[in-house]
Formats: structure tokens, sequence, C-alpha cells
């Protein structure tokens, strides 16, 4: 009597979509990338089931504003932030980087200004941050996060779609 999920671990979201299309899991989560890179990747998004604060890391000296033209550190692994950044900040530069740990290490030695980050993710990131003498500034902006699925499923994509109308907030956050 209904769903049960078991939370397989991915390194990365790239890795967790990856997997996806490969049917090792029938569904990702937390999964931000924009529609066309869900449909080039032959993957359906289900409405936002949560939304999540964006955060901006910067180096603890270093006075954040988003209008001027920035360089952002992107992990190549996690590509679902790519659709807010362009979307929000069109005139940052975006640097590349192979993890989360080499952008933090880039906005630490002055070679990138910013990474962007979901407020869930700051518990896992915040003893790095303080080792590398960074800051975290609210950013004012919100990341949306939905289940993706394979389209090649499409009576999974309605369960998981009217899941997400009916999932009590309280059992969202718990």
């Amino acid at each position: 009597n209904g769903l049960n999920f078991v939370a397989i671990p991915y390194p990365s979201g790239l890795e967790a979509h990856q997997a996806l299309s490969r049917g090792e899991v029938e569904v990702a989560f937390p999964s931000s990338i924009s529609v066309y890179a869900a449909e080039q990747s032959g993957l359906y998004l289900t409405e936002p089931l949560v939304t999540s604060g964006e955060i901006a890391i910067v180096r603890r000296n270093y006075n954040f504003d988003p209008k001027l033209p920035l360089r952002v550190a992107v992990n190549a692994n996690n590509p679902d932030y790519l659709t807010n950044l362009q979307n929000c900040y069109p005139h940052w530069q975006i640097l590349t980087y192979d993890d989360t740990e080499t952008c933090l290490r880039k906005i630490s030695s002055g070679d990138a200004d910013v990474l962007i980050v979901s407020n869930y993710r700051l518990g896992v990131l915040a003893s790095k941050i303080e080792r590398l003498n960074l800051k975290t500034v609210v950013c004012g902006n919100t990341i949306s996060m939905s289940f993706a699925v394979r389209d090649d499923e499409p009576t999974f994509y309605t369960i998981m779609s009217r899941l997400t109308k009916f999932l009590p907030v309280n059992d969202i956050h718990n």
C-alpha cells in the first residue's frame, strides 16, 4: 500500500541523472535542470516538490553584489544550477570545475568570486566554508526541485506528478 522509496546517494546530480537514464533507478531527486535539458536527456520533470533558497558562498572579506559581472564557480558534475544562473545572473562568467571542493578552493584563492548552492547544502559544506575562510550570503532567489523520471515511463511520471501535488508540506520537511 503506497510508494516505498530507497534513497541511493550519488556523488552528483549528473551521476544521478545518468543512473536514471541507464534504468538503474526509477526517479532522481532533487532535479533542477531546465525542461529543455530534461527533454534532451530523455527525462520528464514533475512540478517542483520544494523550493530552496539560493546561498552565495564568497570570500569572508568580499563585498558580494550580484549586479556586478562576477566569476561564478560551477561544479561540472552538477549542472542543475546552470538554468538558474543563466536566468538570474546572465552577466556572470561561468567557470566550470571538477567538484564542489575545487569550486570552494578557487573562491578562497580569488580565481572565482562566488559559488551558488541550495540552502539545503549548507550543513554538508559548513566545515569547508569555515576552513577556507569563506562566508555565506542569502541571494534572495530560489531554486525549484523536482522529481526526474525517464520519458519512457509515462505512468510512473503521472504517479510522481500527483505525489508532488498531494504530499502534505509537513511530510516534505520531516
